[in-house]
């Protein structure tokens, strides 16, 4: 009987240390590659069969192996939204930090309910569950915005609502301000619409004061140039800088980058069409309200059709 018994507990600690090798095993699987989760999954699929029909001692597998299975298919699908999740509402917009924050990628967007929230995460594997969200629960809804990771280690976010233009931000210790009605010339800045374009320019400019270029689509042509005056307090200047794009209409959103040689490209969208306007590299950010080129179309054969808010 004792020997039974010794055999017993033998028995019990090979299977339990099977299972954990098992568990351990597809865990790593799932971490080198987009189809890990799958591989996994099959490979425990496999060793709880050849356990439930071969070998005695590791019988208990089959339920080792079924856990695990319930554990990947809940991590593969986290991004199908389950009841009870947060609603986003407008932009979804995705940053890369500057190295204070060792460059990691966040995930921002406006909530339907008033707010905005962002993930963020230390490493590319975007298809593993995001660790983590912040939330400033008290903005409102802002469905039309734009936001970008500037040199003050924070995020620096600008939206229409209701015709207003409206600025906030993140600090470096994580504490979301505002956001509050763009002032120019200590009135609020309005008969603005759509998304506007935001950007620092140069994108990375360590020892220098960052300087913040918005591009904001007008009520009824064009769009509006302003630059923020930096260092703060936050002040917007006195007056537009300049209205470029005259010709277009109703414009929905714009985008704007600085590319390798220190020029501006924008892309607009006005309805269903594109256009392209560019700024070089010049004098800039002194010339920003100048030296426009006029929107062209961003396909020779008709614009493609592209659908969104409008």
């Amino acid at each position: 009987m004792a020997q039974h018994r010794g055999e017993g507990a033998g028995s019990r600690f090979v299977s339990v240390a099977a299972g954990i090798a098992v568990v351990v095993l597809a865990w790593w699987l799932l971490a080198i590659g987009t189809r890990g989760a799958e591989i996994a999954t099959v490979l425990a699929l496999v060793l709880a069969v050849v356990a439930a029909v071969g070998v005695p001692a590791l019988k208990p597998l089959p339920m080792a192996a079924g856990a695990f299975v319930v554990a990947t298919a809940a991590l593969c699908g986290a991004d199908r939204p389950p009841g009870g999740t947060l609603a986003v509402a407008g932009n979804v917009m995705l940053v890369r930090q500057d190295q204070e924050y060792q460059y990691t990628p966040a995930l921002m967007f406006p909530l339907a309910t008033g707010g905005v929230g962002y993930c963020t995460r230390a490493d590319d594997r975007w298809w593993l569950p995001w660790p983590g969200l912040s939330l400033a629960a008290d903005w409102p809804v802002i469905k039309r915005s734009t936001a970008f990771a500037s040199d003050y280690s924070g995020f620096e976010f600008l939206g229409t609502d209701d015709g207003r233009l409206m600025f906030g931000w993140r600090d470096n210790q994580d504490r979301w301000h505002g956001p509050g009605p763009v002032l120019v010339h200590d009135d609020p800045l309005l008969r603005v619409r759509g998304r506007p374009g935001f950007l620092q320019y140069p994108v990375y400019n360590p020892g220098e004061t960052p300087q913040f270029l918005a591009l904001v689509p007008q009520t009824t042509r064009g769009i509006g140039l302003y630059k923020r005056v930096e260092p703060g307090p936050f002040d917007w200047g006195t007056r537009r800088l300049g209205v470029i794009g005259r010709r277009l209409s109703l414009i929905d959103s714009v985008t704007a980058v600085e590319t390798g040689d220190g020029s501006l490209q924008v892309v607009v969208r006005a309805g269903a069409r594109l256009y392209g306007l560019s700024h070089p590299r010049g004098n800039l950010p002194a010339d920003f309200g100048k030296h426009w080129t006029p929107p062209g179309r961003t396909a020779d054969r008709g614009p493609p059709q592209i659908a969104g808010h409008r």
